[in-house]
């Protein structure tokens, strides 16, 4: 994972340096390459939980469901007449995730990659749909083509909602109500009877409503093995502190997923009434 750290900038040419979770740092344009030691590598990610979760913000003067963070750059992407084969996208951070690249600015997130797409409206929705999972779901704004056959899709986001990959160490009760998400989405598509492969590049997170969002490209799975309930479980283990959580939820994080989607929430909810005394709102856990 590559996150855009956009205060330091390279010697030889003045671009922002990338920086990995190795504390490697790589400008993009002219290949230069530094570490930061262990201490100054502890100072980036303070700073960048300081930014996601103290900086707070500008909520009294929008009308949102949670904090707008001030590091947002606004976004614009083109292509360029004439070459089709450069995108020009101003982003906060970037992520690489196997042969696709994800830019995530303040109000869009776009995706550069062969893979497919679904989006919030090619789907059916059952009337019981009380939560409006649409809204989850991601909603395209255009879709271009370059010139090698590359597919430029560019999704709608809310400023209040950020990359899943920047959290990590979160509190299991945090965790839970991503899971519960999870579910409700492996539902819907159940109902839909179609499975995806998802990765924690493609989810998003309202720290302060803890709404999760899929936005982004995912792979459709025709194995009927239900590859969204086992990645879901996957991406949950990577952000949770384990020692925060009662041994039936990890039991379930490390099971394998029911005989489908609806037997498997069957099994969530008796996960959350056991360990977490049933669905109580609590203060999102930004871990570290």
């Amino acid at each position: 994972m590559t996150s855009f750290l956009y205060t330091i900038r390279c010697d030889n040419c003045g671009s922002e340096y990338r920086i990995n979770s190795r504390g490697e740092m790589n400008c993009p344009f002219c290949g230069s390459k530094i570490y930061l030691n262990d201490k100054d590598f502890e100072e980036f990610l303070k700073t960048r939980d300081e930014m996601l979760n103290k900086d707070r913000f500008t909520n009294d003067f929008v009308n949102t469901d949670g904090d707008i963070l001030s590091i947002w750059y606004d976004s614009s992407l083109e292509i360029l007449n004439g070459i089709k084969d450069e995108v020009i996208c101003r982003y906060t951070f970037k992520f690489d995730d196997d042969d696709e690249d994800i830019y995530v600015s303040g109000n869009k997130v776009t995706v550069v990659s062969n893979k497919s797409y679904i989006t919030g409206d090619s789907l059916d929705y059952p009337s019981a749909d009380i939560k409006n999972l649409k809204k989850y779901l991601p909603a395209l704004i255009d879709h271009n083509v370059l010139e090698d056959g590359t597919g430029v899709n560019i999704f709608a986001k809310d400023e209040n909602v950020y990359p899943l990959a920047l959290f990590s160490n979160l509190d299991a009760k945090t965790v839970a109500w991503i899971t519960s998400r999870f579910e409700n989405l492996a539902c819907l598509f159940e109902f839909n009877e179609v499975d995806f492969h998802i990765s924690i590049y493609d989810c998003f997170i309202n720290p302060k409503t803890h709404e999760l969002y899929l936005i982004g490209n995912f792979i459709r799975s025709h194995d009927s093995n239900h590859q969204f309930l086992k990645d879901s479980r996957d991406i949950a283990k990577s952000i949770l502190n384990e020692s925060t959580a009662p041994q039936m939820y990890l039991d379930f994080l490390n099971s394998t997923p029911a005989v489908d989607a609806y037997t498997d929430f069957k099994n969530w909810d008796d996960v959350i009434e056991h360990d977490f005394n049933g669905h109580n709102f609590h203060k999102f856990d930004g871990g570290n």
